[in-house]
Formats: C-alpha cells, sequence, structure tokens
C-alpha cells in the first residue's frame, strides 16, 4: 500500500514531466484506434458491390500497416520512458540510499507505468472513439453511400485490438525500466544529472568545405530527380536518397561550428544580454544531437512528402474522371479468330460448329435482347462500332523510334464513320479523312513517341491501301472508357480499308435509362446479373463479354483515392509524432541538465522574462532547423513525383494547396510539441 501512495504521490508531483509523455501516448492510440475501426461504419452502410469490395481492401491494408506502426509506436514509448528515467534518476539514487530496495524502486515505477498507461489509453481512446465518427462520415462521403444509414458505432474488434497491442507495448516498457533500474548503481543514478556535454570549437575552415561540398552534393542529388529524371533509373533511386541523408547530417555537423563563428564575428550582437549563452546553447544542442536532427528532418521530409503526394495522386486521378467516363456502360465483344486480316468465303476451321458461327456474328445488343434483356426500357444513346487488328501492323513498324524496334504489340484500327459515332457519345471532336489518310487518336504518354513518326511523315500499309497522316500530331481521343488516360493509340483509317476486315473487338457504349443514382444501380446490377448466370455461353472458345461500367470505375477509383489518403494520412500521423516527440524530449533532456546553468544567470541579475525568451530562441532554433530543410527536401521530392505522374497523364498534377495543406497539418501537430515542450522547460528553470 505504501509503494502505491508513493507511487501516485510522484505521478502528481511530476504531472508536469508527464505532458509530451501523455501527449504522444494519446495521439498514437487514438490513431491506432480510428484507422482499425473504419470497417465498423463501413459495414452499416448501403454501398454497392465495388465500394465494398475497396472499402474491404482498405480494411485490410490498414490492418497489416498497423503491425509497423505499433513497432514505430513501441520504440516511440520507450524511447520516451528513457527521458522520464533520466530526469528522476536522483530520485531513484535518493530513496536506495534511505534503504528501499531495488526491487521496491522497480515497483513503485511500474506502477507509475501502468497508472500512466491506464489513462492515457482511457483518453486515448476515447479521443478515438469521437475522431472514427468523423473518419467514417468522411468514408460514406467519399463513397457516396446512404447516409441516411448513417450512426454511432463503437468498434469493438479494434477497441480489443488497440487494447492488446498498447498492454504489450507498455509490458515491454515496464520491463525495460525495471532493468535499467536494477543494472545501475547508486552513484551512477545520483550524478546522472551532473554529466554535460562540453562545446567543441570546430575548425571554421572545415566547416565553409564540408558545407558547401554538402551543399553541392545536395543538390546533385536534386537535380537527378529532376532535372535529368529522364536518365535516372528506377533501381538507382537509392543514390539520390543516400546522398540526401549524408548531406542532410554533414549540413548540421557543419552548421553547428559555423553558426558560432558566425554570431562571435558580430560582437555587438554576441556580448547582447545572454546572447552569447543562446548562441552556444543553440551550437552545442545541434553538436551533440546532429543525428537526431539529421533524422527528425528525414522524418519531417517523408512526412510532407508522403501527405502531399497521396492528395497529389488524387487530384490526378480525379482530375479527369468525369471527361474519361463519359457514358454509363461499356460491353466488349472480343472474338478469336486466326487472325487472318480479311474474311474468306467459307469457314476453315472444322472446330467450329455453325452454332458457334452464329453466335460470333450476332452482335451484342442481339446478344442480349437474346437473354431477355429489354434494351429500349433500360438502356439509351447505344452506340456500336468495331476496332480491327492486323499481323503486319505493329507498333515498331508504325513508328521510328528505335527503342521500340522490337515492340511487336499489334495495332488498333478503327473506320472513320465507327470513330465519329463514338466521339459524339463522348463528346469529342470529329474528324474527316481522305482515302489515303489516316490519323492516331491518343491521350497517353506515348503520344510524344507518335508524334514524331507523323511528323515525319510515316506511311503505313493495311492491305492493299497506303496511308499516310492528315496531321503532323495525334489527335486527343479515346473509345473505352477509362479511370486514366491510358489510350496507347488508335490508328482512324477510311471505311473502305476495313470494310472486309475482320472485327477483333465490338464494343457497346450507352447510358442507362434512369434519372437518379438508385434507378442507374438498378440496371446496372441487372446487366452484370445477366452476365454472371450466362457467364459459360457468354464465354466461350470463339468469343469473351466483358463489362465496365462509370459507377465501378468511380468506385475503384474512390477506393484508391481512399487507400492512398488514409494510409498516408496514418503513416504522415505516425512519423510526425516520432519526429516531433524525440525532438520534444532532447530538448526537455537538454533542459534538464542545463538547470544550473540557468540557476547561476538569476544570481547574476538576469530577469525571469530574458531567460524565458533565451530559451524561446534555444528551442525555435532547434525546432525549426529540420523543419526548413525538411520543407526544401519535400518540395523536390514532390517535383520528382510530379515527373512520375506526368508520364501518365501528360499533364502537371504537382498541387500546391495541397502542399499547403499537408505543411499547416504538420505545423498544427509539430507546432503543439513546441508549445507543450517550451512551457514544460520553463517550467523546469524558474525559480523553486
Amino acid at each position: 500500500m505504501m509503494l502505491f501512495k508513493i507511487a501516485f504521490k510522484n505521478i502528481r508531483r511530476s504531472i508536469k514531466d508527464y505532458a509530451i509523455y501523455f501527449f504522444t501516448l494519446v495521439i498514437g492510440i487514438a490513431c491506432f484506434y480510428v484507422f482499425n475501426a473504419m470497417d465498423s461504419q463501413a459495414a452499416i452502410l448501403e454501398m454497392n458491390d465495388s465500394s465494398r469490395q475497396a472499402v474491404k481492401l482498405m480494411v485490410t491494408v490498414m490492418g497489416n500497416l498497423s503491425i509497423f506502426i505499433s513497432i514505430v509506436l513501441g520504440f516511440l514509448i520507450i524511447y520516451a520512458s528513457r527521458y522520464l528515467m533520466k530526469r528522476r534518476n536522483r530520485e531513484f539514487g535518493t530513496y536506495l540510499i534511505l534503504g528501499m530496495s531495488k526491487r521496491s524502486v522497480s515497483a513503485i515505477l511500474s506502477i507509475e507505468t501502468l497508472f500512466i498507461g491506464v489513462i492515457s489509453l482511457g483518453v486515448g481512446l476515447g479521443v478515438g472513439i469521437a475522431a472514427s465518427q468523423g473518419i467514417s462520415l468522411i468514408i460514406a462521403n467519399m463513397f457516396e453511400a446512404d447516409m441516411t444509414k448513417f450512426a454511432f458505432v463503437f468498434s469493438e474488434s479494434s477497441f480489443i485490438k488497440t487494447l492488446i497491442y498498447f498492454v504489450i507495448i507498455y509490458a515491454v516498457v515496464i520491463l525495460f525500466n525495471v532493468i535499467s533500474v536494477n543494472v545501475k548503481k547508486i552513484i551512477d543514478l545520483i550524478n546522472s544529472n551532473k554529466k554535460s556535454e562540453k562545446v567543441k570549437l570546430k575548425n571554421p575552415i572545415l566547416c565553409i568545405t564540408v558545407f558547401g561540398i554538402s551543399v553541392a552534393a545536395l543538390i546533385y542529388a536534386y537535380m537527378m530527380v529532376t532535372v535529368n529524371f529522364q536518365s535516372l533509373v528506377f533501381t538507382e533511386i537509392w543514390i539520390p536518397l543516400t546522398i540526401l541523408c549524408v548531406s542532410t547530417f554533414f549540413i548540421f555537423w557543419s552548421a553547428s561550428g559555423l553558426l558560432l563563428r558566425l554570431c562571435q564575428s558580430f560582437k555587438g550582437f554576441y556580448y547582447r544580454g545572454i546572447n552569447s549563452f543562446v548562441v552556444r546553447q543553440v551550437s552545442s544542442k545541434i553538436n551533440t544531437n546532429i543525428f537526431v536532427m539529421t533524422i527528425i528532418c528525414i522524418m519531417l521530409f517523408l512526412t510532407m512528402t508522403i501527405l502531399t503526394s497521396g492528395l497529389t495522386v488524387i487530384n490526378s486521378i480525379n482530375k479527369d474522371m468525369d471527361k474519361l467516363t463519359p457514358v454509363d456502360v461499356q460491353i466488349m465483344k472480343k472474338s478469336f479468330t486466326d487472325d487472318s486480316n480479311y474474311i474468306s468465303d467459307s469457314t476453315e476451321n472444322n472446330n467450329v460448329t455453325e452454332s458457334d458461327n452464329a453466335k460470333e456474328n450476332t452482335s451484342i445488343e442481339d446478344t442480349l435482347k437474346s437473354y431477355g434483356f429489354d434494351m429500349d426500357k433500360y438502356l439509351k444513346d447505344v452506340v456500336e462500332y468495331n476496332i480491327y487488328t492486323f499481323n503486319d501492323v505493329t507498333f515498331n513498324t508504325t513508328n521510328d523510334d528505335p527503342n521500340y524496334r522490337d515492340y511487336d504489340l499489334q495495332e488498333e484500327v478503327m473506320s472513320i464513320s465507327d470513330y465519329n459515332k463514338v466521339a459524339e457519345a463522348f463528346g469529342n471532336e470529329t474528324y474527316t479523312l481522305g482515302d489515303n489518310e489516316y490519323i492516331i487518336a491518343a491521350n497517353d504518354v506515348v503520344t510524344k513517341i507518335r508524334n514524331k513518326s507523323l511528323e515525319s511523315g510515316k506511311t503505313i500499309i493495311l492491305g492493299n491501301n497506303v496511308l499516310k497522316p492528315k496531321y503532323a500530331n495525334c489527335v486527343d481521343g479515346f473509345v473505352k472508357i477509362s479511370a486514366s488516360k491510358d489510350n496507347f493509340g488508335i490508328i482512324i483509317v477510311p471505311d473502305n480499308v476495313v470494310k472486309y476486315a475482320d472485327s477483333t473487338r465490338e464494343y457497346l457504349t450507352a447510358n442507362y435509362n434512369a434519372n437518379d443514382k438508385a434507378g442507374k444501380n438498378a440496371v446496372e446490377k441487372m446487366i452484370y446479373d445477366l452476365y454472371k448466370s450466362n457467364r459459360s455461353e457468354l464465354i466461350n472458345g470463339n468469343s469473351a463479354f466483358s463489362i465496365n461500367s462509370k459507377i465501378r470505375i468511380h468506385s475503384s477509383a474512390v477506393g484508391l483515392n481512399a487507400i492512398i489518403l488514409f494510409v498516408g494520412v496514418y503513416i504522415g500521423i505516425i512519423f510526425l509524432i516520432t519526429g516531433s516527440a524525440i525532438l520534444s524530449i532532447k530538448e526537455l533532456s537538454e533542459t534538464s541538465d542545463n538547470r544550473e546553468r540557468y540557476a547561476i544567470l538569476r544570481k547574476l541579475g538576469v530577469s525571469k522574462r530574458e531567460l524565458n525568451k533565451g530559451l524561446f530562441s534555444q528551442m525555435i532554433s532547434f525546432f525549426i532547423l529540420p523543419l526548413i530543410l525538411g520543407v526544401i527536401h519535400s518540395i523536390v521530392g514532390l517535383m520528382f513525383i510530379d515527373n512520375i505522374l506526368q508520364m501518365a497523364t501528360l499533364n502537371s498534377v504537382l498541387n500546391f494547396a495541397s502542399l499547403f495543406g499537408a505543411i499547416a497539418f504538420i505545423l498544427a501537430i509539430y507546432g503543439g510539441y513546441f508549445v507543450i515542450t517550451y512551457f514544460s522547460c520553463r517550467n523546469m528553470i524558474k525559480e523553486k
């Protein structure tokens, strides 16, 4: 009972010391619960099948990610507990001098850790349960679920999972603390806070040299992923990343020496008030925490890059979504022929029956009608068109780029009349062709390669027809609905060129004859049910049917958006609180070690206001230096990601609003840690 009283008394007395520790625990627990509870709300919301599958995948990803997150949080909590141990080493040493056994000291420490753990678990779970309702609302809106089904939900599975993971973490922390107490000698415990780092003056010439080389190396790494992006092999991406990490380390190493020397050269500033003390403190902090500041900088870089790139990718996905899905449904019938270019008068394949031939030659519309589907009742704006392929017309025969000399993918060919029909349905521009002309419709990154061939007047031969390009560039167009610009290129030719050619793919596009979401979902379900129930007949030896729809494309895109967004936010928050907590703990530890110096300054007549101002200057320098360099790193990293995305979209999708949003989010949490740390340190140095 006495040990319990001592433990609770210690907690009340050291409550301010536990502020950062408690704040970190609460955020970590809340995040862990929130991102593992997303399936609970989704389970009661009415969604279509594709949306449910997307949510299921997202939940699976989050579950697997939580294992990694729990390990990171475990190391962070152990690191934070080390600070608390260091703060109280003299206290524990005093207990031992007074005759208390190490077992009793360990018991007191275990009780304190357990009590703080229980309180943080309770508060963190409470915050998490409240926050999860907001996340559930976001999920419901993203997937356009029926909001009338939205309700307060408590995730029992997430609750239990959070309890199990953090109980294990707390058990490890208790074990670590017990071992730490038992292996230390009394003299080490009593004198631990008297140990301090000496400020070593570095050679200024060496610092300038190292700083210059580091900056130059960093610029080189930046150029590798931006200016020289095209020549960068993705398997070599580790090279600029390694240069970035090493350069960051040596920039901080040299900065500690340069800062002190630079400030000392300005006598008026250096000897004003307690500036000399502040400058030497900042220089000492950077000098003794080079590795920590490097880690913090890299974590801030990763956080900003992950959050912003996630939002950027989402913006890229959503940017052209409506344009690329202009119709409600697209049905394709692929014919498996002998790849001959032209139809013969009779069937040569003895394995093909007349019945099979009849089915193969039946249009998609007639096929649907044969299964009882009422085309006039459920569909409107129906358009049917054909796509052809030729054995001797491949990508390497239609372009002059030597890098694609062995690229034997068959080109897709389409008649001008069919293309114009689908172009009108899709809201794209229509064209006219002469008897010996062709155009290429494309919206993929390969457009740039095709344009070189078109500019040179590349001719193609289809049967007995020699065709030359009408335009020196590809026209912007597509004939298949999709979530992204993935039209590799379709060769548009005069009708007579494919008049007697075999169609390898037939398409039907249409809109649902319904005005509301429920009606469209009902028609879509009818089509997919028809397909599923007759799958064996629709997929046979001669042909195969497939269906794609705007609803499913949008659901898949939203699902991908959700995964990118929540994974980015989850990892970003954990990296952010990890980096911020480590920085805060280091600052608290340094301030604790330097309390005697502040006491001396007070005896010398330095006012409380001046001491607080000096402390603020130290801390803001310690916090802002990794942030500034991290922001610079992240801007370059986002330029690299933008280059990658441009390869798929042909457009810049870098969203500076996303960057500013990510920075604001980071500053909110990072700033919260700064404020708590500042007031905790200010409390440490005030006169007792």
